[in-house]
């Protein structure tokens, strides 16, 4: 894909932290359900990325999840916008391929699609193995590459699951 600097086009800004995550709940569902992830686990991880929504890079891209796409990959199917932003701490910050989002449904789709075609076998289907529960799902996105790739990162993606009561979303 190419890169753009065309404005998303149905950026959703919320009202509150509520009214995102039943917004991402109601527009992630259909994508949820088609490749079998739990719904509370991508709430989770859109809010904990987006902060509820009103992060800098959401704004810009549309997408809740912060996903730097590799050049190299062929999923998620995303136009990419170049944004600054410093990877590795220490670092001057140097532009990185950010996937946009059309709307809260597509992100949900680029999200899903991380996962499923993550390049790397063994972490993905690790990460899978968890389906059954929303929480473990969700602290161990780090196995493909979420928050970092850091494990304490997305701890936090589980502990929201419990503190915003997202089991209620199926």
């Amino acid at each position: 894909m190419s890169d753009t600097n065309n404005e998303v086009c149905e950026l959703y800004i919320p009202k509150s932290p509520e009214d995102f995550i039943e917004k991402m709940a109601a527009s992630g569902k259909p994508w949820a359900d088609f490749y079998n992830y739990p719904l509370a686990a991508m709430i989770a991880c859109a809010c904990a990325e987006s902060g509820f929504g009103t992060s800098g890079i959401y704004k810009l891209t549309g997408c809740p999840f912060n996903l730097q796409k590799p050049s190299h990959w062929q999923y998620p199917k995303c136009q990419i916008k170049y944004l600054k932003t410093v990877n590795k701490e220490g670092e001057d910050p140097k532009p990185s391929p950010f996937c946009c989002a059309n709307n809260l449904n597509d992100a949900a789709r680029l999200w899903c699609e991380w996962i499923n075609y993550f390049p790397n076998a063994g972490p993905r289907k690790k990460l899978e193995g968890y389906r059954a529960d929303a929480k473990l799902f969700a602290a161990n996105l780090h196995l493909v590459v979420f928050a970092e790739g850091k494990a304490a990162n997305t701890k936090k993606f589980g502990d929201l699951i419990t503190e915003r009561n997202l089991l209620r979303f199926t």
